[in-house]
């Protein structure tokens, strides 16, 4: 395979399961449960746990020896969207819960990629949020499992207004 193909595959197995995670539904009724405040914020993912039908054991070992961060301006306060965001398909079912200061997600999901499954467990305030996700993607060339901490901190105001 071309190293072209090798990238693409590597960023479709990274963001498969975020992909399924963000077609989980939202009734109107759960909306705005949990509140963070907008603006700057800085996501870290560690990998815990790796093994994956689509990457060499190269590039899981890669992928687990560093974490991986971004920074993105959130404009929403609401972060049981966040989480979950909309499903309109209804390809998903499963438990949702995002109240109290404590995240607690357990969903499948039908995709073109495959199955799905995703567990969050964590907890969160205004300006930090922080989970331990445990996914696996069932595709045709076999199963992935990945377990990760993600740590997501405010860390200031949007840039540029």
């Amino acid at each position: 395979m071309s190293m072209g193909g090798t990238t693409m595959i590597r960023k479709i197995a990274a963001l498969a399961p975020l992909a399924a995670l963000a077609m989980t539904p939202v009734s109107a009724a759960d909306v705005g449960a949990a509140h963070i405040q907008p603006g700057m914020w800085r996501s870290t993912e560690t990998v815990l746990e790796m093994t994956s039908a689509l990457l060499s054991p190269e590039q899981v070992a890669a992928r687990k020896a560093k974490p991986m961060v971004f920074e993105s301006c959130i404009a929403s306060d609401d972060l049981r969207v966040r989480l979950l965001g909309s499903d309109k398909l209804g390809l998903c079912q499963g438990r949702a819960e995002v109240s109290n200061g404590r995240i607690d997600i357990d969903r499948q999901c039908r995709t073109g990629l495959g199955k799905t499954a995703r567990r969050l467990q964590g907890t969160y305030g205004p300006t930090r949020y922080e989970y331990v996700q445990e996914s696996e993607l069932a595709a045709p060339q076999g199963t992935s499992r990945t377990k990760s901490r993600i740590v997501v901190e405010r860390i200031g105001d949007c840039r540029g207004g």
